[in-house]
């Protein structure tokens, strides 16, 4: 206040008065400090200097103030700029704007909206004729948000405003409870104390460079001020001096983030209602001090990440303050240990002491932070920690533990279970750590929930929180401490088999027979490749068994009886030499709790439904190593097939022998036709041998049939073989379907049927004593020539087309009459026979 001045009679005398508008508080805070009311001929204008009446607009004049503000903050280029301008629309449609009900603006809410320029305030232009200050208090530039009086709030965080802000036209503003312009360009100084009735007021995310401090003869605002946010700008000053004084009902001091350095006061004004003190990022040091004393009602302390660090132990004052719900004190050179009395704080949220030079073991009773249920996040990484992690740590109800970089993997203790399966926290840093929290361990864990480890007989161990897995009931290890045995029969186990069985990869036995399990066998128990003995019987497991299964080369002993398995891999012969008849045991016997028994070639073993189980001899094939009888009567068909084609190879390779150098006459051409014609007319054309004597396969019978009087015998053998070939074909066919033979049946008849194929079997009898009759005269013939050899073997021929065209013309016709008749024509020739020498 320029040129006003107290005299010791209480009198005061004045020059120029630069800002006539702080009056007011300078009136108010006299009087309540001094008892005196001051008196001067300035004064005089002001019935009431306090008084609503002093500052007084219109609503004409607030539309101008809009108008500048528009204008000077690149109003065209808003993001939004409805009704801005319009001489049709009312200021208080305009965007971001709010009015009260006598049309006078209360509130401006133009955040996030793309202004650009100086901070729209006007500059007074006052004069210095006292006589002008009388009539004229003030003249107004209509340049400005100063004539806006009714104003309460102002929001114009988030755009692009730069400069300084000129405070004193602000003091216009006695109603303004609300000054927001964080996250801008803004520069310069700050004035927390920027309106007498202001309760908040944010500065934060800008680029001032030092702040204004608090006095307190602004009296309303010194007592109105609730939040105070300068976070997060370049502000260099000294921490004892911004806060030598500050205001006395604040709830909230924010001056993280800038380059603030010195030391805290040790102790600071009461301040009854401070709920938040955030100076962290700073370039603070010195001993933590003691004024949390001072704030009862304190729940955020923040003072983490100075640059230079405060140094010592902590207080023992801050671990009775019960409000506390946030602490952070981590990036500091803290030393000492952690208090029991850490307890005490009941409704703590965060705790955080990271990056510090703590040491000793942790307290128990950091499981009663907020009351194991409150706490969120518990961070002590990067300090000297050691000894014991308590397991109540682990009881911290949806908590991140983190624990990282201290020493507690130099101890031989492990972390407690529950917390390294974080069972009860949210997280914890340290459950892959594989000394504090062995994972088969973990697995195990997860074995004994899924199996209703609850209802054991024995559970000895079992979940202890600091006991090795491996002396855990039933858990064997090898001397690295992983599992390689787990051995539970018959000890009341339940429920299901867990899927992280898998994870037990050194794992080589596992006996879990004579129990209660259900459900099927997870496939993840395939992952077990080193397993060599595995007994799962007498349980009640469902489905399929694994896959994997066949994939264990080294296993041994395999035992699936007694449970409700319907299908089984194919798992290759196991090596008997060790466990005999026992190796390979599963449920493939008869009768089977199935629709169908499934089969087990290479089990040793059967049990049925009545757990009956006998031995599975190893059959003649399997002992040729094939896996069975489907396989045998496969290589045994080809075997058959490679045989026939072999056959019929010889006997063509035979006839090309004998037929070099031989050119056949007409006449014996005609001969082997009516030959073919004759078999033809024995067999029958409907005969499967019919398709060997036709046009379509023609060659090899020509071969096969004899082409001179040496070869009768040899042609008779193939005839009597084929005929029977035949009638074998054609029974199977017959067998399967009716319909592929009804054709030969001759119109369905079965009775003529049956007549012509006993008159033709007749005649193979016939045939097969005309063998034998020129097999005993052989030696009676040797005399006869050779040419009256072909012509009886010629009469023999053609008596016999004759005899097979009539009976087969005569059976389409008549049936059975033309078979006797042509038998009675061949008994007539039959005597006729001559048979050669050779034959």
């Amino acid at each position: 206040y320029e040129g006003l001045f107290f005299h010791n009679d209480g009198s005061t005398t004045s020059g120029f008065l630069n800002s006539p508008e702080c009056y007011c508080d300078f009136y108010k805070y006299a009087e309540n400090e001094f008892g005196h009311k001051l008196q001067s001929t300035l004064f005089k204008v002001f019935s009431n200097p306090c008084g609503q009446d002093t500052w007084q607009s219109s609503t004409s004049n607030e539309r101008d103030s809009l108008e500048a503000v528009y204008n000077a903050t690149n109003g065209q280029n808003w993001t939004h700029n409805d009704g801005w301008m319009d001489e049709i629309v009312d200021h208080c449609q305009w965007y971001g704007i709010t009015c009260d009900a006598d049309g006078f603006v209360t509130g401006i809410d133009l955040r996030d909206n793309n202004l650009a320029g100086q901070f729209p305030v006007y500059t007074r232009n006052v004069n210095s004729d006292e006589n002008h200050i009388l009539n004229n208090f003030w003249e107004l530039t209509k340049n400005g948000l100063a004539n806006l009086y009714e104003l309460k709030t102002l929001d114009l965080a988030e755009n692009k405003l730069t400069g300084t802000i000129e405070y004193r036209p602000l003091y216009n503003l006695r109603v303004l409870a609300s000054f927001d312009v964080s996250r801008n360009q803004l520069s310069g100084v700050v004035d927390a104390q920027v309106a007498p009735s202001i309760k908040y007021a944010d500065f934060s995310n800008n680029d001032f460079t030092s702040m204004r401090r608090f006095v307190q003869y602004k009296v309303s605002s010194f007592q109105s001020l609730r939040f105070f946010n300068m976070s997060n700008n370049i502000i260099q000053q000294n921490a004892t001096d911004l806060l030598e004084i500050i205001p006395p009902n604040i709830e909230e001091f924010v001056a993280s983030s800038n380059q603030i350095s010195g030391s805290l006061p040790d102790s600071l004004d009461n301040l009854p209602m401070l709920r938040q003190f955030n100076m962290a990022s700073n370039s603070l040091s010195g001993d933590l001090p003691g004024f949390i004393a001072s704030f009862a009602t304190l729940q955020e302390l923040d003072l983490s990440n100075q640059t230079k660090g405060f140094k010592g132990p902590i207080q023992g004052n801050l671990w009775r303050h019960l409000p506390l719900k946030t602490l952070h004190l981590a990036g500091n050179r803290l030393t000492g240990t952690i208090s029991s009395l850490v307890g005490n704080l009941a409704v703590l949220e965060v705790f955080d002491l990271t990056n510090n030079l703590l040491k000793g073991s942790l307290p128990s009773e950091l499981g009663l932070l907020g009351d194991g249920a409150s706490l969120k996040r518990l961070d002590l990484s990067n300090n000297a920690l050691t000894g014991v992690i308590p397991y109540q740590i682990g009881q911290l109800q949806g908590a991140s533990v983190l624990l990282k970089d201290n020493r507690f993997q130099n101890t031989s203790t492990i972390a407690p279970l529950g917390l390294c399966l974080e069972r009860e926290v949210k997280e914890f840093d340290l459950a892959d750590d594989t000394v504090l929290c062995p994972p088969e361990r973990n697995v195990l864990s997860d074995f004994y929930a899924t199996a209703k480890g609850a209802e054991w007989t024995n559970g000895s161990l079992w979940l202890d929180e600091y006991a090795s897995c491996c002396d855990w009931k039933g858990v064997t290890c090898d001397d690295m401490n992983h599992v390689v045995k787990l051995n539970l029969t018959n000890n009341g186990l339940s429920g299901r088999l867990s899927e992280s069985i898998g994870n037990l990869t050194f794992m080589t036995e596992l006996d879990l027979s004579d129990n209660a399990i259900k459900a099927s066998i997870p496939t993840e128990l395939g992952k077990l490749s080193n397993l060599i003995y595995l007994r799962l019987s007498y349980n009640a497991f469902t489905g399929t068994a694994p896959e994997g299964l066949s994939e264990m080369k080294g296993l041994q002993l395999l035992q699936l009886q007694s449970n409700r398995i319907t299908k089984m891999p194919t798992i290759p012969r196991l090596n008997d030499n060790i466990y005999g008849q026992s190796t390979f045991v599963t449920d493939c016997g008869v009768p089977s709790n199935f629709d169908k028994a499934f089969e087990c070639d290479n089990c040793t073993m059967c049990c049925n439904a009545d757990d009956d189980c006998y031995p599975q001899e190893e059959t003649q094939v399997q002992k040729l190593g094939m896996k069975g009888y489907k396989e045998f009567g496969v290589i045994l068909f080809a075997c058959f097939i490679a045989l026939c084609c072999m056959t019929a190879f010889l006997l063509y390779i035979t006839a090309r022998r004998k037929d070099i150098g031989n050119f056949l006459t007409s006449e014996m051409e005609t001969r082997i036709k009516e030959n073919d014609m004759y078999a033809l007319s024995k067999i029958g054309k409907d005969s499967v041998y019919s398709y060997i004597v036709t046009d379509k396969v023609s060659t090899v019978y020509n071969k096969a049939i004899a082409t001179s009087n040496t070869q009768i015998i040899l042609t008779a053998v193939v005839v009597l073989f084929v005929t029977e070939f035949d009638r074998w074909i054609f029974s199977i066919l017959e067998a399967i379907n009716e319909d592929w033979t009804a054709h030969v049946t001759d119109s369905g008849d079965e009775n003529e049927t049956k007549k012509q194929i006993a008159s033709q079997q007749e005649e193979l009898r016939n045939l097969r004593e005309i063998v034998e009759r020129m097999q005993e005269s052989k030696g009676q013939r040797e005399q006869t020539t050779s040419q009256q050899e072909d012509r009886k073997l010629s009469e023999i021929t053609d008596s016999s087309e004759r005899m097979q065209s009539s009976s087969h013309s005569e059976n389409v016709v008549s049936g059975c009459e033309g078979d006797t008749n042509a038998q009675q024509l061949e008994s007539e020739h039959a005597h006729d026979i001559a048979v050669p020498y050779e034959a």
